[in-house]
Order: structure tokens, then C-alpha cells, then sequence
């Protein structure tokens, strides 16, 4: 069982922007936390599905390491 975990949205991606670290011309951006279980089970369970998938996933660890090296 899983406790005190809740889902974050609408998160569009996991880019610098969509994180927060770096900024863009929104005029907002709001971002609620669900903490009704059956909508966070939804959640997980979809986020396992998609994450589990080698179709829809590809490991870009190494990139981004490189990436962050590059830019300090």
C-alpha cells in the first residue's frame, strides 16, 4: 500500500518549464493536488502503464547527464 502519495495536474511533461525551474510567457500556471483515492489510484495506474510500456519510453539518462554537464 501506498501512503501519502498524491497526483500533481495538469503536469504536461517533465521539461524545465513544466517543472518550474525555468519560466515561460503563461499567464498562469496552476497546478492542483488530488488527494481523493480513487483519482489518485487512476493516476498510478495509468503512470505504470505508460512507464512500463518500451513503445512509449526510451532511457534518456545518459543525454541528460550530458546535457547538464554541457550547460555548467
Amino acid at each position: 500500500m501506498l501512503l501519502h502519495v498524491f497526483p500533481y495536474i495538469p503536469i504536461q511533461g517533465f521539461t524545465t518549464v513544466d517543472l518550474g525551474f525555468e519560466r515561460r510567457n503563461n499567464l498562469s500556471n496552476i497546478v492542483t493536488k488530488i488527494d481523493d483515492y480513487s483519482a489518485t489510484k487512476t493516476y498510478l495506474d495509468l503512470f505504470e502503464q505508460v512507464w512500463n510500456d518500451d513503445d512509449k519510453m526510451e532511457d534518456i539518462t545518459e543525454e541528460v547527464v550530458e546535457y547538464i554537464n554541457w550547460r555548467n
